[in-house]
Parts: C-alpha cells; sequence; structure tokens
C-alpha cells in the first residue's frame, strides 16, 4: 500500500522506536484461521488520510442503518491499542459477521484470500456513500466517504484503431491495481500500463486495436496487489517464488500532475 502514514512513538536516529507497553498492545486476535482478516484490518488502519476521513464523519455515521459496516471498522480502529482482548475479539467477530451477512463465502470460519475480502470490505464502505449523503443532508451535514475520498481513482481505457487510427475511451473506477508479478513494483505497474494489441473490428475494415491504460486520477492511498499464482501450460495453477523488489516511493502520473507516493504498509 503506498500513501501516507504519521509516524508513532518517538523518534531517535531517524528511527521511530515503540515502547514495550505499545508493542504490547497491537495485534488483533485470531478467531481461527482469521488471519487474512486481522492483515487487512491492520494495514487499511495504519493510512492516516484514511482513519482521519472516517473518524471526521463520526456523528454522521449515526444518520443512515446502513453505515453500520463504517460504524464496526470504526470500532475495530478505536480498540486497536487496548490491552482487553475479550474487547478485540468481540469487536472483530461483530465485524465479520457484518462482511459475512452479504457474502457468505466468509461464513464458514476457513482461509479465505486477503484480497478478495479487502475488496468486498472496500466495496461496502463505498456503497452506502449515495444514502449516507442524502441522511447527511436532511440534517444539514455533508458527508465525505472514506473510500471514494482517498483510495478510489479512475483509470481511462483507451482503443486506437490500427487501420485508422480512430480512438475511443472509457474511465473505470478502481480501488486497486492487481500487478503481474515482475523484478519490482515499478516494472509491474509500466507492464499495466503498456499498450498491448487486440482483436477489434472496426468500421474501416481494420480487425486489430491497440489498448492503453492510463491514470485518469490519482488517490491519496494506491493499494496493489501482486498476482503470485500464474496458469501454467497445462492449466494448473503454481505460485511464483521470484523476489519483488519493493522501492520505498512510487512513482504515478496523469496527463496532468506526477506525484511520488511512499510506501506504508505491506
Amino acid at each position: 500500500v503506498f500513501g501516507f502514514a504519521a509516524p508513532r512513538g518517538r523518534l531517535e536516529n531517524g528511527r521511530t522506536l515503540l515502547s514495550t507497553e505499545e508493542l504490547a498492545c497491537h495485534g488483533l486476535p485470531n478467531l481461527s484461521q482469521t488471519c487474512y482478516v486481522n492483515a487487512v484490518l491492520q494495514s487499511l488502519l495504519t493510512l492516516t488520510p484514511f482513519v482521519e476521513e472516517l473518524h471526521k464523519q463520526s456523528q454522521q455515521l449515526y444518520l443512515c442503518p446502513p453505515a453500520l459496516p463504517l460504524i464496526l471498522l470504526s470500532e475495530v480502529q478505536s480498540c486497536l491499542p487496548s490491552r482487553n482482548w475479550a474487547r478485540k475479539k468481540w469487536t472483530l467477530v461483530v465485524f465479520l459477521t457484518s462482511v459475512a451477512g452479504c457474502h457468505a463465502e466468509f461464513r464458514n470460519g476457513t482461509q479465505q484470500d486477503a484480497h478478495e475480502f479487502l475488496s468486498v470490505v472496500l466495496q461496502q464502505l463505498s456503497s452506502v456513500c449515495g444514502e449516507m449523503k442524502s441522511a447527511a443532508a436532511a440534517e444539514t451535514l455533508s458527508y465525505t466517504c472514506p473510500v471514494e475520498a482517498h483510495i478510489s481513482f479512475q483509470m481511462l481505457n483507451t482503443r486506437q484503431c490500427a487501420g485508422c487510427g480512430h480512438e475511443s475511451g472509457r474511465t473505470e473506477t478502481y480501488l486497486n491495481l492487481s500487478l503481474v508479478s515482475k523484478d519490482s513494483v515499478s516494472q509491474g505497474l509500466l507492464e499495466y500500463l503498456k499498450a498491448e494489441q487486440l482483436e477489434f473490428k472496426c468500421d474501416c475494415g481494420a480487425s486489430e486495436s491497440w489498448q492503453r491504460r492510463s491514470f485518469s486520477t490519482l488517490p491519496n492511498v494506491l493499494i496493489v496487489h501482486l498476482q503470485r499464482f500464474e496458469v501454467t501450460p497445462f492449466f494448473t495453477v503454481e505460485k511464483t517464488h521470484e523476489a519483488v523488489s519493493l522501492s520505498t516511493e512510487l512513482l504515478l502520473s496523469t496527463n496532468q500532475s506526477a506525484e511520488k507516493v511512499k510506501l506504508v504498509t505491506m
């Protein structure tokens, strides 16, 4: 995850040091094969802009029943520094039950894919945006969705005919990028944005086109998913074991601007 996070603890020789008491408070209990849940939540809740936006909306969250996932996520964040493991366990159970209410695959207590869980959580949080804005407006308040404000971004997919050069574009909203594993994240991003040839029948008679992707907007936090599995020539799935270099910075650009984002969490 690339973005911005505020340092915790005290600084000494350029390093952030946490006290023994602070270290003892970190972490979430495993509810039986829910390490994927804990990994996602603890990574998500280290994102300073996202968490600050969530706290700003604390009054608005109680105006609309569909905002329950946002309220529960805020509860998880508030109990992170607590030493009360019973409270942490109960908060996690309630949060996971809420997610599983709409997604049955998370009900059976078995190990699941962390990326799929993250995608489901972000979609749930952003899906109530319209209702939240209406409920807030009725009370002369405003509502800003933390996901839309800091994680969501738009990509422009452009297709160009190889014959006549005609271009058409479509803008889509993304919550993360899923990149094929390369030597580095930067190379994976370049590969993702590289133009690719595809079959497409144009009115001019040509049957081939070029398609390329580009950032239309940049998020405060870019979530990158590295694909670590590949399909073999025998149509089986195998995990790749090649090392991927993680740089501390990643350069993102649109037609209007360019920004460097820093690695925050993994």
